[in-house]
């Protein structure tokens, strides 16, 4: 009897145990996939059909790097490891474009001795906006002069045709745990500023409104918004439409409309924080040399202004200085966005690169580059560096290797 006893004991406790592990696998089965704060601490495998994103956008300094940050989030003094993910394409354009549909995923997870076991899990929201391209990303300290580190990046927008969205994220951590906030979405006739005050950052976002007979990159009226920050996240205040059109450049509308902007005076001339894709702006020096590039270039080829214009002088870009020849003197490359009244710059960005230098007291041309973007390459032909250059289908980055040739005393596009 009493052994009948003890085996009725061990098989009740057996049972328990079973069913304890079962009510637990289906807990876990329950919780949903996209959870805020994960609490499977297991060493965190690669998601399903992705791999981790790599930077391939406007930002050539940061070209073809991981998008992986070791940060310390929640001010613990250990860091934490975040990761961007996308997916891994098997369609594409060209045979050689990849078509994404997938939303950006990122995760963040703690480092113990090699295994990353996940701490945090956030996927963009399909159903609002695709997200199914990777931007640029980046780590920032004291954003909102709280002392803590934030993650700002970027996630696009795209049917992979002419435009698309960009839309502006912070990561962080406070009372909440590890959260997302939404910044505001731009797109590609929009620019943005970021405007420093005490309490943190605001932004400031123009909107191209694109009239129907308007070029897509072409002047247009602006409509303006705030996006001030206030106890944790960004409250949106509409600010006007400008009364006079211009293009892509938020600097002038912020000079030529004090008007809508007469509530914000205390912090427009305070230190801006540029991210992105914000264009570098041209100092008195660069507008005597884009005049003189735009002459050098009508004079050799007038087909560049239609119909040869060359009275009309509508011309805006941007000049980077570099030296090639390692020689202590600066060549410089001309992106004109527009170039006696002709949009040179496409609807993804890109155009022409004008390389020049300067000799016998005289600016001379030195070929030309396609792209939106560019990486002087250490290695040297005919004395001079090579450099490549990025340009984007959709938000898909192709690139082309251009090279110095001493005969014809140019650069060629490197076979």
């Amino acid at each position: 009897m009493k052994k009948i006893i003890i085996t009725a004991i061990i098989f009740l406790l057996f049972g328990a145990i079973i069913g304890c592990l079962l009510i637990g696998n289906l807990g876990n089965q329950l919780t949903p996939a996209n959870s805020s704060q994960t609490n499977n601490l297991n060493c965190a495998p690669v998601p399903l059909h992705y791999e981790l994103a790599v930077s391939e956008e406007n930002n050539i300094n940061n070209n073809n790097k991981p998008m992986e940050f070791s940060v310390d989030l929640n001010g613990d003094g250990v860091n934490e490891i975040v990761k961007f993910y996308r997916e891994i394409s098997s369609n594409y354009i060209a045979d050689k474009f990849p078509i994404r549909s997938l939303p950006i995923i990122m995760k963040v997870y703690s480092d113990d001795d090699g295994c990353f076991k996940e701490l945090y899990s956030y996927t963009a929201d399909h159903n609002k906006m695709p997200d199914n391209e990777m931007g640029v990303a980046e780590v920032i300290s004291n954003f909102w002069e709280d002392g803590k580190n934030i993650v700002l990046f970027d996630t696009i927008s795209t049917a992979y045709g002419s435009g698309y969205t960009t839309s502006m994220k912070f990561l962080t951590f406070d009372l909440y745990g590890y959260r997302v906030v939404d910044g505001p979405q731009i797109g590609s006739i929009s620019s943005y500023r970021l405007l420093k005050k005490n309490s943190g950052i605001n932004i400031l976002v123009s909107r191209g409104e694109w009239g129907s007979t308007e070029n897509h990159f072409g002047s247009h009226i602006q409509k303006l918004e705030m996006w001030e920050w206030n106890e944790g996240e960004y409250v949106i205040q509409k600010l006007g439409m400008t009364k006079n059109r211009y293009e892509k450049d938020i600097d002038n509308i912020i000079s030529g409309e004090p008007h809508l902007l007469k509530d914000y005076k205390s912090i427009i001339g305070s230190n801006l924080y540029t991210f992105g894709y914000e264009d570098k702006l041209l100092t008195k020096e660069d507008d005597l040399l884009l005049a003189t590039f735009t002459d050098t270039l009508i004079k050799q080829d007038p087909s560049l202004c239609k119909r040869g214009q060359e009275e009309n002088r509508d011309t805006s870009g941007n000049i980077f200085s570099v030296d090639l020849e390692d020689d202590g003197n600066s060549e410089h490359l001309f992106f004109p966005f527009k170039l006696c009244g002709t949009q040179l710059v496409g609807a993804n960005g890109n155009g022409f690169f004008f390389i020049f230098q300067k000799s016998n007291g005289s600016w001379v041309s030195m070929g030309k580059m396609y792209g939106s973007s560019y990486l002087v390459d250490s290695t040297k032909v005919d004395g001079y560096k090579s450099i490549k250059t990025n340009w984007l289908e959709g938000p898909v980055t192709a690139n082309s290797s251009y090279h110095y040739d001493i005969t014809q005393k140019k650069y060629i596009t490197t076979e």
